[in-house]
């Protein structure tokens, strides 16, 4: 029965939101794992996307940055044909940090830039902030000095108008750190 599989994988996905929040990563993944195989192969829904950036991020957790990467690919792919272009930029930033973790410093940029076209699209002040930030010590590790300076500035200043004056304050000490 199509609703009980439903069930069963909303159910495994709140599983593995409370055992991620209790550090439990190994059964977190495993609730993530059984939520998606509920699921019936080819099936296009966000719940699905959900659960792969959730499983994404536990594996980042836990180290496995490779395996992160596939799954928030494979959420950006979903969210796209989803057409759910918040879906999208969060899948794209997030990969972007598991292409960081991997080494792959210009494919994260890439990556990060798309997110940061998306959010921007969006008009999500939030994450266009969240992203300069990781563009800004992406720009600063590929010793493109000039370009972190910009983003980081952009950052404050976005902070700023969100009245978030803890994330202005670091966006200025880390403008601080490239400027010195």
């Amino acid at each position: 029965n199509a609703n009980a599989a439903r069930m069963a994988a909303v159910a495994g996905a709140e599983a593995g939101d409370c055992l991620s929040y209790l550090r439990r990563l190994q059964d977190a993944a495993a609730a993530y794992e059984t939520a998606l195989a509920h699921v019936p192969p080819h099936t296009i829904n966000p719940t699905v996307a959900t659960n792969q950036l959730q499983l994404g991020l536990v594996r980042q957790r836990q180290g496995q940055y490779v395996e992160a990467a596939a799954l928030y690919d494979a959420a950006r792919r979903t969210f796209e044909t989803l057409g759910e272009p918040e879906g999208v930029a969060q899948a794209w930033r997030q990969l972007g940090l598991a292409r960081k973790l991997i080494g792959e410093m210009k494919s994260a940029l890439d990556a990060c830039q798309k997110a940061l076209y998306l959010y921007e699209q969006q008009r999500n002040r939030a994450g266009v902030a969240e992203v300069l930030g990781e563009l800004g010590h992406l720009h600063q590790v590929l010793n493109q000095l000039e370009e972190a300076v910009l983003a980081y500035r952009r950052m404050a200043d976005l902070y700023a108008e969100l009245g978030d004056g803890r994330g202005e304050e670091a966006s200025r000490n880390k403008l601080a750190n490239v400027l010195i």
